[in-house]
């Protein structure tokens, strides 16, 4: 990935003229990866694949918007700018998968398994991401905004840059997360847990905190926001909106 956030390797993916193919099973895209076919942009709209095996599948900028993958296996699956947007994502597994650029906004992702998986630059946009495993994942610039993603694990996760402006991050474990130059504004954090988390240049402006962990966060916080331009101390201090949410609970 070159300093902008771009692949190189996404050139491939339309270099050459290339007519998508239809997929309509999951015994096709079986029968298409053991013959070695290219399945780049394969058009899979709102197909069945739930409790599939499909390890180490490669379909860079598929289409797969609205399909049902609940409980999939995509362990290092190559989804590269996949469109799976509105997609079920229910327990499936894609550990160590490449989602480079995918578009998985809408998404129900209950307990989905993302641990090591590339979501850089991904969009997540209001998707359902509760119980949902983030572990060891590079998540730089990933999209994040208004997804609810209460008691997600985000532990020693990369989150470098990431937009999430107002998530949902209700009694998530953060422990050690990198969050350098991350957007949290209004972001709810009640309960959350971020030991040892690196904070230097968030912005936490109109965040939702336990007081406990604000004052952590303030004996820690360093930096300025990058656009913001705000300093992260600045952002965690208490104003009246977080006093009185947590004076009526």
């Amino acid at each position: 990935m070159d300093v902008n956030g771009s692949d190189p390797r996404d050139a491939s993916l339309y270099a050459v003229p290339h007519r998508p193919p239809i997929i309509n099973s999951a015994q096709e895209l079986r029968s298409a990866q053991k013959l070695g076919l290219s399945l780049r942009g394969a058009i899979a709209r709102n197909i069945d694949l739930s409790w599939a095996l499909l390890d180490q599948l490669r379909v860079p900028g598929g289409d797969f918007q609205g399909a049902n993958l609940r409980g999939v296996s995509l362990g290092a699956a190559d989804l590269r700018l996949a469109d799976l947007s509105l997609v079920r994502l229910e327990q499936a597994n894609l550990a160590g998968a490449d989602l480079w650029g995918a578009d998985c906004s809408g998404a129900q992702a209950q307990a989905v398994n993302l641990q090591t998986a590339r979501l850089i630059q991904s969009r997540w946009l209001q998707a359902n991401l509760r119980s949902a495993r983030f572990d060891g994942a590079d998540c730089t610039k990933i999209d994040l905004s208004g997804a609810d993603c209460l008691r997600a694990r985000f532990e020693k996760t990369c989150l470098q840059r990431a937009l999430l402006r107002g998530t949902f991050l209700g009694a998530c474990s953060l422990q050690g997360a990198d969050l350098r130059g991350a957007n949290l504004a209004g972001a709810n954090l009640s309960g959350a847990n971020l030991t040892g988390a690196v904070i230097t240049d968030a912005d936490f402006s109109e965040v939702q905190l336990e007081p406990k962990t604000r004052q952590y966060l303030l004996s820690i916080a360093s930096g300025i926001h990058p656009l913001s331009g705000r300093s992260t101390h600045e952002t965690l201090q208490p104003n009246r909106k977080s006093f009185l949410f947590f004076w009526r609970r």
